[in-house]
């Protein structure tokens, strides 16, 4: 009589946690109703593991979504307007920032406004994720993108800060900014730069 007693508890009391976990279950196959439960049950676990990552996933904000792979990382800069994640080559884009050995001008002295550039970006992304939406590929087939750090937009923050120019040929994204470091004078508006696009073509002197 006591071992019926001992066993007619122990169902009971395991009755509603029996009932709990069946109902919890038929709630997510009905929140999933295209799920086919095959005949394993580890992969019918893994299955329901996926389809429930898939409905979350519809209902994060864009900042939160998945990035495609290699395009969020730590940066290694490459010069002021391109930088590496996971080895792929990323241009930023709608700028154009000194080349590496250029030189500009501030008040007749010559500074190398290139490799400031370069260290900014590398100052402003050191040790931080960066993350990148491509926009297309160059002729050179690299990554082009808008990339930030953050809620910062890197390409945004460089023209801004007079370490860039805008390059409206490939976007006027960044046009309100160059305007607002150069009435301000910052970085290579405090004094004479040639054009990035210029010194590629072998200007060396400012022009005007």
């Amino acid at each position: 009589m006591k071992k019926l007693k001992r066993h007619l508890n122990r169902r009971l009391r395991a009755g509603p946690l029996v009932w709990t976990a069946a109902i919890g279950m038929a709630g997510l196959f009905f929140a999933l109703p295209d799920l086919k439960l095959p005949k394993n049950f580890d992969e019918a676990f893994q299955g329901l593991k996926g389809r429930a990552a898939q409905e979350l996933q519809k209902h994060l904000p864009d900042t939160l979504q998945p990035q495609a792979p290699g395009l969020q990382g730590i940066a290694t800069v490459i010069d002021g307007d391109t930088i590496d994640i996971h080895k792929q080559r990323i241009r930023l884009h709608a700028i154009d920032a000194p080349e590496s050995a250029q030189r500009c001008w501030k008040g007749g002295v010559e500074w190398r406004c290139g490799q400031a550039a370069a260290l900014a970006l590398q100052n402003r992304t050191e040790r931080r994720t960066v993350r990148c939406e491509e926009t297309g590929r160059d002729r050179y087939g690299r990554i082009v993108g808008r990339c930030f750090q953050g809620d910062l937009n890197l390409n945004a923050w460089l023209v801004e800060e007079g370490h860039a120019v805008a390059a409206p040929q490939y976007g006027r994204d960044y046009v309100a900014h160059e305007a607002r470091a150069k009435a301000a004078r910052r970085g290579i508006w405090a004094g004479e730069f040639i054009l990035p696009a210029d010194w590629r073509k072998g200007v060396r002197e400012p022009q005007g």
